[in-house]
């Protein structure tokens, strides 16, 4: 077995599986800030595989072990998420003002996918069509990195043609949207009813999956502006990254805590109430020219 240290091999070890179907690095040792997601990722291949690969009953490992990368080919079994909506081109006005005093035109729709995710309620499904697409982009994501990963619950967008919505002070102009939390195995309740945040429940990789997935879009048109999660549910992720090796650049991109619930650099920002969920908002287009 061939072990791969530093950037050039594993950047050798991508050129290879890139060019020879089924080929990749043989063994891989983990080191500082590596996570099995990531390692997987670079290897392209879910991190299921990788578990069963060296038998792991979890996502932790330690700087200095030795892992086996198993042939994936290309990226292992991938699970589609069909994205129903094309937003590579402007369709002009959709989000008018703002998420908490606004409204939404020529509504795009949520379409049903009960495998990857559970709409809970259907009537309030509308977006701009750049919110539906990311989001049905960044669930895709994290299902083919967590291909047996359960459906994500997905709380309130917008109404059909926005406005005040029950429940809410924003979600009013197409560009908000809850999501729950990925769980080791689906809690009772879930994804009818979100669920609470616990260190022993909770799938801290397919989170994290799912928080990086949104985090990248930041700054790209119809990206992610601004998420919400409350304050203390925010010291637990960034404990449980920690401890499952998510690296302390991606801990301080994502989270406020521990510089205090007003820090303004991370993209969670704290909300009361959030801790069961996370409150996701989209930023505006070029050519909606009345999103604010």
């Amino acid at each position: 077995m061939r072990t791969h240290r530093g950037v050039a091999a594993l950047s050798f070890a991508l050129a290879l599986a890139a060019a020879l179907p089924g080929a990749s690095a043989r063994s891989h040792v983990v080191g500082p800030g590596d996570s099995l997601w990531r390692i997987a990722r670079a290897n392209r291949c879910d991190v299921d595989a990788v578990r069963r690969a060296n038998r792991l009953s979890g996502t932790m490992i330690r700087p200095g072990q030795k892992l086996r990368i198993p042939s994936c080919e290309g990226g292992g079994k991938r699970v589609a998420v069909k994205s129903e909506i094309d937003d590579r081109h402007p369709v002009g006005l959709q989000s008018i003002g703002r998420p908490q005093h606004g409204r939404l035109v020529n509504a795009s729709v949520l379409p049903r996918n009960p495998a990857a995710w559970f709409i809970r309620r259907p009537e309030r499904a509308y977006g701009t069509r750049a919110t539906v697409a990311q989001l049905q982009r960044v669930i895709q994501r994290v299902r083919r990195h967590f291909p047996r990963v359960h459906a994500l619950a997905i709380g309130d967008l917008s109404a059909r043609r926005g406005g005040k919505i029950s429940m809410h002070g924003s979600h009013q102009s197409g560009r908000d949207v809850d999501l729950g939390f990925y769980f080791k195995s689906a809690p009772r309740r879930y994804p009818k009813e979100f669920v609470l945040a616990d260190a022993d429940t909770v799938d801290v990789a397919a989170c994290f999956a799912l928080f990086t997935a949104l985090a990248d879009t930041a700054g790209r048109p119809g990206g992610v502006e601004r998420m919400y999660m409350s304050y203390d549910t925010q010291a637990l992720f960034h404990r449980l990254g920690r401890e499952h090796g998510i690296s302390p650049a991606t801990l301080e991109r994502l989270f406020q805590y521990p510089h205090g619930s007003d820090a303004t650099d991370a993209l969670f920002h704290d909300e009361p109430g959030h801790d069961e969920h996370i409150h996701v908002r989209f930023s505006c287009v070029p050519g909606d020219s009345e999103c604010r």
